[in-house]
């Protein structure tokens, strides 16, 4: 999905509001649109992976547009953990640095910080797939993933609820690392962390393989 940004649009932050946003896909792409307020429409979009074999790896990327939005991108290398060395995250082509502790165990504790030119924020997963928050001073943006009516079957919607004086490179943000794994940050992603440690160090060691034993009598 490509857009042409918008001339003209909001200039200036916008005091809280909230929209939503639902999925959409076609044969070579998927991801979420919906309409922002005074920013206009937005959407995310993924490439449809095709695997040939399990351990293929491949660029993985998700790109946010919108009338009035900067244009936002993730990328990273899977099968891999995210937010690692491999993963870079820009808006407008300017690089965002971001990390997190991951030594931490508790979910709230792997927060992801980020930075990006004078800004500040903190990206917390509140509830693994379906609520997150990203915070700076004086903002929040809270995503939620709910479903309508019908079960199981009910179609997934996103609400994103914001107070304080938003801005378009809030929003993108956080609809953008809400389209990502974000296993890494929770409690479940410290734990794998430390499986794949202990796992990495038992491969270290050599292995002496035995060869078959020999039982004849050496004094003959």
């Amino acid at each position: 999905m490509k857009f042409q940004r918008k001339a003209g649009g909001p200039q200036e932050a916008i005091s809280g509001f909230a929209f939503e946003m639902r999925p959409y896909s076609t044969k070579a792409e998927s991801g979420v649109e919906g309409i922002a307020g005074r920013f206009g429409r937005v959407a995310t979009s993924r490439a449809k992976s095709r695997w040939r074999r399990r351990k293929d790896s491949c660029d993985f990327e998700v790109r946010l547009q919108g009338d009035h939005m900067p244009e936002t991108v993730y990328r990273t290398r899977v099968p891999s953990d995210d937010f690692r060395e491999n993963t870079s995250l820009t808006i407008d082509g300017v690089p965002v640095a971001f990390d997190f502790n991951r030594r931490a165990i508790r979910t709230r504790s792997r927060a992801l910080r980020i930075s990006y030119q004078d800004r500040s924020y903190r990206y917390t997963v509140i509830q693994p797939h379906q609520e997150f928050v990203l915070e700076r001073t004086g903002v929040t943006v809270a995503l939620e993933v709910v479903k309508d009516a019908g079960g199981r079957k009910g179609r997934a919607r996103h609400r994103v609820a914001m107070t304080g004086d938003v801005d378009a490179i809030d929003i993108a943000l956080a609809v953008v690392l809400h389209e990502v794994d974000t296993t890494a940050l929770t409690s479940f992603g410290a734990v794998l962390a430390s499986v794949g440690a202990v796992s990495a160090v038992l491969d270290s060691y050599p292995r002496h393989s035995k060869g078959p034993a020999d039982y004849s009598d050496s004094s003959d």
